[in-house]
């Protein structure tokens, strides 16, 4: 997908606003009064886990609101206020993954563009890729369309999402580069379930 924002340099105030402009994109699904924390301060709390590296979500927005020193979220985000984890993934599932490609998209071109990529190609100076799978939800109540299905001998059904999750790899090195992720989901036409496989070659655009 081609970056929609252009040229952008890799320092945390152009991310912080590529974040902003994708995350105020995002559906919102409230009705009524209830609209009091901004969809783009949610997605930026959630952000901030992975760039402050807490080791819990459901702890990080309390440990955010402590008053130990300056609350981190609003001095470097420009996090107006902090959502609740509830309030967080109320906002987050209703939003298609889909949204977040260009997000992806903007941060890689600009990470090879500011030339940090040459030193993670190959000898044939091409950039290799490794696949990873993991499991984001599971169980044999609550489901949706989109939902992979495993079927067990006593009649029951487990139904679950499954997502690759890409990144760009370097022998040796302890660093990696996130791509965007693949979700293995039913395809449309398609008589077969969807997998893995699959899914790693649509993100390749194999």
């Amino acid at each position: 997908m081609s970056d929609p924002f252009g040229n952008i340099v890799l320092t945390l105030s152009d991310i912080t606003q590529v974040i902003r402009e994708v995350f105020g994109g995002f559906p919102d699904p409230r009705r009524g009064k209830n609209t009091h924390y901004k969809r783009v301060d949610a997605g930026l709390s959630a952000f901030s886990v992975f760039l402050m590296q807490s080791p819990s979500f459901l702890e990080h927005p309390r440990s955010l609101e402590q008053t130990h020193g300056e609350n981190k979220a609003r001095t470097l985000l420009g996090v107006h206020e902090i959502p609740t984890d509830n309030q967080i993934r109320t906002l987050r599932d209703a939003t298609d993954p889909a949204a977040l490609r260009p997000l992806f998209s903007c941060l890689f071109n600009g990470w090879e563009q500011s030339g940090r990529g040459d030193a993670f190609r190959s000898v044939e100076g091409a950039l290799r890729v490794a696949f990873d799978g993991t499991e984001s939800f599971s169980s044999q109540v609550i489901h949706c369309k989109h939902c992979s299905t495993r079927r067990h001998g006593h009649g029951t059904v487990t139904y679950f999402h499954t997502a690759l999750t890409p990144v760009v790899v370097k022998a040796g090195s302890d660093k990696v580069i996130p791509r965007a992720p693949e979700f293995v989901r039913p395809q449309e036409g398609a008589e077969k379930q969807d997998c893995e496989l699959n899914a790693a070659k649509r993100g390749l655009d194999v």
